[in-house]
């Protein structure tokens, strides 16, 4: 494992982002829309000397990890490839004292318990074999590319494709693949097409997963993975029946990100997650024709997918607005090698509420502006930034001292749960998550505005039930939801 520490940017060599004259910026995302000037050509540059240099340490079976703290950018974006394909992590943080710093650099070394050896595997080799009616589109993950074409590699490509082999300098505990399959069918025939498919229903299809890695004191292990599964017939029940709606919000999301770095517009990646949603719910989805409100019912497992789609298309995966370039790469990698689990708390956050009605639990709560309440403590979990957001009424007792009553044992033991509870969920985390406390009409409290469900907002009217109006021209999930049900039906017509 190679750490790189950086306290600011390059300025000299072949890695430079950045010239030492003032006048001269960082990049920022203006610039790569531009596609022009001299900050973009420092970095195609820059970018192209970091890749060179992670493949040379794939290839070596090494990994890089880059702990930047500075104030200001110091060239994330341009060393992003070489984190991404050796299976390394960045870390953003304000300096070196910062916890951000010091509790990620701990979890990077953390070791088996019980034991000297890292709990990380380091020179990692990942093969797929599959059955011939099923061929490899790609990886979409922390690894690279072997070139190892062996015949079951797909005409269509989805990130590091043409290769069935993939190599990476380091995996976590909680590190992940997105490996995508295309399914061959060839008939000779159309109007045997159908008898066909139900003399396939019924087969058995394989596919394995070979992993081989060294431990940090030496040993090297592999583990092999076989997986079967039955053909179906296409408009088979058990096909809805098997899918996974929240693996498919990853995959998904991974796609969408793989899509716009490789030079998609934004507008044209939401489109086609749009695109893929509608036909998507017209395939699986009931609509009554006969109401107004064009209401469409998905099966159980379906349900929470239109939603993940919605937080998918706000979230900092897509939008650059108000983040760095630097910013912008360390949400994505993110999204790219953690798990499942994860990977939701990036896409739709978790919040959870604390009140005297629950006598100080924890109880899960909406992701939308009506659950902001002044007698509410609000703890948000983004998996990158837990937040602890005191309602007005709580900030007010707070600072009046009732905690220190002993009359008042409750509300001191429910102002020290949510703080309790963001250190145990940041346990085990890499990079650690950074965690802030506010106060409802906070400057930080813009932390949790900005990934809330705007229902109420300056142009419904102001405050509903007392909840909180999010000043945002975003349309809220009940007007997307509403249009997608007026598209599932114009589909399904």
């Amino acid at each position: 494992k190679v750490c790189l520490f950086a306290g600011g940017a390059c300025t000299h060599g072949p890695g430079k982002i950045v010239d030492t004259d003032l006048s001269c910026h960082y990049r920022t995302h203006h610039d790569f829309e531009k596609n022009a000037g001299g900050a973009i050509q420092r970095f195609t540059k820059s970018a192209l000397h970091f890749s060179e240099l992670g493949s040379r340490l794939v290839i070596s079976g090494n990994s890089c990890d880059l702990f930047a703290c500075s104030l200001d950018q110091t060239g994330a974006a341009e060393m992003y490839s070489m984190m991404e394909q050796t299976g390394g992590t960045i870390v953003l943080s304000e300096s070196f004292e910062h916890h951000v710093f010091r509790e990620s650099l701990k979890r990077c070394f953390s070791r088996k318990e019980g034991s000297d050896d890292l709990e990380a595997a380091l020179n990692v080799e990942i093969e797929v074999k599959c059955s011939k009616e099923v061929k490899v589109c790609g990886l979409i993950g922390p690894a690279l590319g072997m070139g190892k074409d062996t015949g079951a590699t797909s005409e269509v490509e989805i990130g590091e494709a043409r290769t069935v082999r993939w190599k990476s300098g380091s995996c976590g505990r909680g590190t992940t693949f997105g490996i995508y399959f295309d399914i061959q069918m060839q008939h000779t025939d159309s109007k045997s097409e159908g008898q066909q498919q139900l003399q396939g229903a019924g087969r058995v299809f394989y596919t394995q997963f070979v992993t081989e890695y060294t431990h940090s004191l030496g040993q090297r292990s592999k583990r092999v993975v076989t997986v079967a599964r039955r053909w179906a017939p296409p408009d088979s029940p058990e096909i809805a029946r098997g899918f996974d709606e929240e693996a498919a919000a990853v995959l998904m999301a991974r796609m969408a990100g793989a899509r716009v770095e490789e030079g998609q517009e934004v507008v044209d990646t939401i489109r086609w997650l749009d695109r893929m949603l509608v036909s998507l719910c017209s395939r699986y989805g009931d609509c009554n024709e006969n109401s107004s409100s064009h209401q469409f019912h998905l099966p159980q497992n379906f349900q929470r997918y239109p939603q993940l789609m919605y937080h998918l298309r706000r979230s900092q995966v897509l939008q650059v607005f108000n983040n760095s370039p630097d910013e912008t790469v360390f949400f994505r990698l993110a999204l790219k090698k953690e798990s499942t689990r994860n990977s939701l708390l990036i896409l739709q956050p978790r919040l959870l509420s604390y009140s005297f009605d629950s006598e100080g639990r924890p109880l899960p709560v909406p992701l939308d502006a009506t659950s902001v309440l002044p007698d509410r403590i609000l703890l948000l979990d983004t998996f990158f930034c837990i937040l602890v957001h005191n309602g007005t009424t709580i900030a007010q007792w707070r600072r009046e001292g009732y905690q220190d009553k002993e009359e008042y044992a409750r509300f001191r033991q429910m102002l020290e749960n949510p703080p309790r509870d963001a250190k145990a969920m940041a346990s085990g985390r890499l990079p650690y998550p950074n965690i802030r406390e506010c106060d409802q009409n906070g400057s930080q409290a813009r932390f949790l505005l900005a990934k809330l469900n705007p229902s109420v907002t300056y142009a419904s009217g102001g405050q509903v039930m007392g909840a909180e109006a999010i000043r945002t021209d975003d349309v809220s999930m009940e007007t997307f939801l509403e249009h997608l049900g007026r598209l599932v039906a114009a589909h399904k017509k």
